[in-house]
């Protein structure tokens, strides 16, 4: 579920933001979970201090 609600990716290889490559993050999900493996994430949005946190949008992020 976070994965739909995610575009772009931190690569330590390169120490850069990059765009997701949807394809190949779910291949990889689905390959570590054929060898009873889970996918851990950690994501984050940008926001101000002045956004309100009532609506959420259809992938169940906040709105701001």
């Amino acid at each position: 579920m976070v994965l739909q609600g995610c575009v772009d990716w931190f690569n330590p290889e390169t120490n850069s933001i990059e765009s997701i490559n949807r394809p190949q993050a779910e291949e990889a999900i689905h390959k570590m979970a054929s060898n009873s493996l889970r996918t851990l994430c950690l994501a984050y949005k940008k926001i101000s201090g002045h956004d309100s946190f009532e609506n959420k949008d259809k992938r169940g992020v906040y709105e701001v």
